[in-house]
């Protein structure tokens, strides 16, 4: 059975991995009214530029934590298996992720 993510949850994760500004972004862009879960199903089949930055979750976690990374400094993808999805990492949570792919301005 496919597993959904409340709102709650999302909002709890978010608070305790990015900073305020951003969670509080992904969440006023959710229209909450409409639906009360998230789907965890996420399609990774984009290809990217291997010129961009490929780095795990820890070093995307690190990175945003020291602040090296942020909404308005460029923007990411999640990656699975050497695939991108079209989820922006600002937008959606990690889901089943492994990797980022980060084109910085």
């Amino acid at each position: 059975m496919e597993k959904k993510f409340t709102i709650k949850e999302i909002r709890n994760y978010l608070l305790s991995q990015y900073n305020i500004e951003d969670a509080i972004s992904f969440l006023s862009a959710k229209s909450i009214e409409d639906s009360n879960s998230v789907s965890t199903e996420r399609e990774y089949n984009q290809n990217f530029d291997m010129f961009d930055e490929v780095m795990t979750l820890d070093r995307f976690d690190e990175k945003i934590k020291t602040g090296a990374i942020n909404s308005t400094l460029g923007w990411g993808y999640w990656v699975k298996d050497g695939f991108a999805s079209a989820d922006e990492v600002f937008d959606t949570p990690p889901l089943d992720a492994t990797h980022v792919i980060w084109h910085a301005v």
